[in-house]
């Protein structure tokens, strides 16, 4: 786990191997038929304004979590909760 503020240290992170990197977004592949591999990166954005264009540039792919139910209008999910259930996925607990 690394934090990185700005793309810049993002790709000195990355310097030392070619790894995926997955951008939570509100558009992408939906985390039940997501398949990131064992090696890559998880960019989360703030609740508030979503990753950053250049974050979202960089993405190997973008990932989202989909509502369903009476819950398809909400916006977004707390950045938290989120980061929970896309590392969750990753490790092979959601399907």
């Amino acid at each position: 786990v690394a934090r990185a503020e700005s793309v810049a240290e993002l790709a000195e992170v990355l310097e030392a191997g070619s790894a995926s990197i997955w951008v939570a977004d509100m558009t992408g592949v939906a985390v039940t038929r997501w398949a990131p591999g064992e090696s890559g990166v998880l960019v989360l954005g703030s609740e508030a304004h979503g990753p950053s264009p250049a974050f979202l540039d960089m993405a190997s792919e973008r990932v989202t979590i989909p509502a369903a139910g009476a819950h398809a209008a909400t916006e977004s999910l707390n950045v938290a909760a989120a980061g929970a259930i896309l590392l969750a996925a990753w490790c092979g607990g959601i399907r």
